[in-house]
């Protein structure tokens, strides 16, 4: 059973401690994820499968090359579902994640599931909302964009994992955040940033020594598998500890509102 408290150490220090919390999470839960991310790995892949086969085993793909255009709307949509059911999937395997981590309540991959689907219209319609309003605060200017990311980043995990619906899961998010947006930023670049970076460069590099596309898109999935457990872990992580720095800086609130009505009613006598 994995438990922690929050760290009150030094930043450097709480940095590294992070590391290692995110690292035993990672390591603890990726197996019973497998089926799912191996699942969510496919879903990635069967629309390149089907509209352009030659792509198999290539690490990097021109979009102009998968002509989506040449099908009907609705056949379009069926396409490019698949890829959007990884996200829900991602939602059930944080809850799952969040619930190993508590020692009072354990839930099974089966009971994530089924919470996934019973909130499937306010996750999907929460995260439409999310990446509109990135996407709208990066058009405007890249500050605002970086800033929504940061403080949103929160609502999905919020909506499975305390069942909230879609305008409490951002208020809470934004509560959540308050005061720590720069580490959010710091494990969302862990959870996203970093992991596609390394296997962007690695990838192409072992296409170049390892030609076969078989066995390439074999490493493709399991980068793809790899990341989203990463980015799975670390979102539970950053879920849980920003909770934690949440009620410090609540009780610390309460407790300066205190000292200050101390303060005043000795000046007053």
């Amino acid at each position: 059973m994995l438990t922690f408290t929050r760290s009150t150490v030094s930043s450097p220090s709480v940095i590294w401690i992070s590391l290692k919390r995110l690292t035993s999470i990672l390591r603890y839960n990726t197996a019973p994820l497998l089926p799912i991310l191996l699942v969510t790995g496919l879903l990635n892949r069967i629309m390149l499968y089907i509209v352009y086969p030659e792509g198999i085993g290539q690490w990097v793909i021109n979009i102009s090359q998968i002509h989506l255009d040449k099908y009907e709307p609705a056949t379009q949509l069926l396409l490019t579902l698949p890829a959007m059911l990884q996200y829900p999937l991602g939602a059930a395997c944080i809850y799952y994640v969040y619930y190993q981590l508590q020692p009072e309540k354990q839930v099974t991959l089966r009971e994530a599931l089924w919470q996934t689907l019973i909130r499937l219209h306010i996750i999907l319609v929460t995260f439409i909302i999310y990446v509109l309003s990135v996407a709208l605060g990066c058009v405007l200017f890249i500050f605002p964009g970086v800033y929504l990311l940061a403080i949103f980043s929160m609502a999905i995990p919020g909506v499975m994992i305390d069942k909230l619906g879609v305008y409490k899961s951002f208020v809470e998010s934004k509560n959540r955040t308050k005061g720590s947006v720069m580490y959010t930023l710091i494990l969302l670049a862990l959870a996203v940033v970093i992991p596609n970076i390394f296997f962007s460069v690695t990838g192409p590099l072992l296409a170049l020594y390892v030609p076969n596309n078989i066995i390439n898109e074999i490493v493709i999935i399991i980068s793809f598998m790899a990341n989203t457990a990463i980015m799975i872990s670390t979102m539970t992580f950053a879920y849980i500890e920003l909770g934690l720095r949440q009620q410090e800086n609540e009780a610390r609130a309460v407790l300066e509102e205190q000292i200050l009505a101390t303060k005043e009613a000795e000046q007053s006598a």
